[in-house]
């Protein structure tokens, strides 16, 4: 009975200890599973914060680019209208010049009329009058007197007219170079504020340049965009546009002479973040923003204005090429307009999909609008 008792004894602690350790293991094991799932829930609540925080980021960038397009919008116009005011201006200096000359031309034959008065004597029309021989001597030096006084007298009111006219040019020139400077002063402004709206840009796109994704998007707008603008291209040529320009050979220096180095090459590429390869459809070029940006031919302006991923554009029908420039904080010329090469017709900026300032400059055939190296055509 004893050695039962002791057995049933040792039985009870057993099981009582088994089903004490059980109940301790199931309840770390749930403690363990509640902490990992509250970590989990942590973790969501921070990659949905930081999903959040990257559509607001989005969100101002977009706006930033919305509100950069406006304002490069009216720095065009005014660069526009300050082209025109200096055509005026200089075609004002030029008549207040041929004014002036002629004026002097007047003058002169005013001064050689009175010295011929002089030497011939200090006689009055009347004494000439008086010494006639005969009634048809007089009547002919009174023709004569005539003629001269009719001459004197439209000199004098041809100098008085031209002294007017003279002041009339002065006042029309000095009202266009004070209006060159108050369009001068409005740009300034203008482009101050852009200058802090491209910053503003940098610096929220600076958080997100190491985010896959974002890259993905800006690649995807960027090859949409190129798309949009090979089926244009097409749509011009179909239509009988693409071959007006006639073809110009020599090549001009798209950034004024100066050299900047190509950041981003021609062609297909392994995407220094994504990590495959994409192809660029141009070359990108270092230049600071502001840097005025030229023709690289003579042709017509074919597309001036925003364009989605490629921010503010040029498109220049050269005839046999077309070319494109990207990314300009403002431009100065408008659809239309015929350009010579080395003309300026931009300033290069950071709009539209753009991490920082550069010109993306394409070389396309005017024919299929497909792109070609255009590294041949940045003349340094």
């Amino acid at each position: 009975m004893k050695r039962f008792a002791c057995i049933s004894l040792i039985l009870i602690l057993s099981f009582s200890t088994i089903s004490v350790a059980r109940g301790a293991t199931v309840s770390d094991s749930q403690k363990q599973l509640d902490n990992i799932n509250g970590s989990i829930s942590d973790k969501k609540d921070k990659l949905d914060d930081i999903n959040k925080s990257r559509e607001e980021i989005q969100k101002q960038i977009d706006g930033l680019d919305s509100e950069t397009s406006t304002l490069s919008g009216k720095i065009t116009n005014i660069n526009v209208e300050l082209n025109s005011v200096n055509d005026q201006l200089t075609k004002a200096q030029s008549d207040l010049e041929q004014a002036e000359k002629k004026l002097d031309e007047q003058n002169t034959m005013f001064r050689n009329r009175i010295k011929a008065m002089y030497t011939a004597g200090n006689s009055t029309y009347l004494e000439v009058m008086l010494g006639s021989e005969s009634f048809s001597d007089m009547v002919s030096r009174l023709e004569w007197v005539e003629v001269i006084l009719e001459y004197d007298k439209n000199l004098i009111e041809e100098i008085k007219n031209e002294k007017a006219v003279i002041e009339e040019k002065k006042v029309e020139l000095a009202q266009q170079q004070n209006k060159i400077q108050t369009l001068k002063a409005d740009a300034d402004t203008k482009y101050k504020e852009l200058e802090q709206k491209t910053s503003a840009k940098q610096t929220l796109m600076a958080t997100l340049q190491k985010d896959k994704a974002y890259y993905e998007k800006m690649i995807a707008a960027e090859e949409q965009q190129a798309a949009k603008i090979k089926e244009m291209i097409r749509q011009m040529q179909s239509q009988g546009s693409g071959s007006k320009t006639p073809t110009e050979t020599g090549i001009h220096s798209i950034t004024g002479g100066r050299s900047y180095a190509i950041t981003s090459a021609y062609g297909w590429r392994v995407h220094p973040v994504l990590g495959t390869q994409k192809f660029h459809a141009g070359i990108d070029i270092a230049v600071p923003s502001g840097t005025p940006i030229y023709a690289v031919r003579s042709g017509t302006v074919t597309y001036a204005g925003w364009m989605s991923g490629y921010g503010n554009v040029v498109m220049i029908n050269h005839g046999d090429i077309i070319s494109l420039y990207a990314h300009n904080s403002s431009l100065a010329v408008s659809v239309g307009q015929k350009v010579s090469g080395g003309q300026l017709i931009s300033y290069s900026g950071s709009t539209g999909m753009s991490t920082g300032p550069h010109l993306h400059f394409e070389i396309r055939l005017s024919g299929s609008g497909e792109t070609i190296n255009p590294t041949s055509y940045y003349v340094r």
